[in-house]
């Protein structure tokens, strides 16, 4: 499962096991198992708003990558799914 992998990778990166971006992963974590039971969720502006609120804590010096925000909500969480990817490979 997408969880499994999650921790699995949180263990294998020793030094950045306390890191919050670990937080976003878990975040978007559960809206992916949110969405895969109800498509239509009404949690969904919950739990979207949580993964943009933690990118927006990540990136708070940022200010371009705050701005990029300021698009469509898929764009947006395709651009904070991407920046934790990102993340993965430090």
């Amino acid at each position: 499962s997408f969880m499994q992998k999650l921790h699995l990778a949180r263990t294998m990166s020793a030094r950045e096991q306390n890191n919050s971006m670990w937080q976003i992963g878990l975040a978007i974590n559960s809206l992916r198992n949110d969405l895969a039971h109800q498509l239509n969720s009404p949690k969904r502006a919950q739990k979207t708003k949580k993964i943009f609120d933690l990118y927006k804590a990540e990136n708070a010096q940022n200010q371009a990558a705050l701005d990029a925000l300021d698009t469509s909500e898929d764009r947006a969480l395709m651009l904070a799914v991407a920046f934790f990817i990102g993340c993965l490979s430090y």
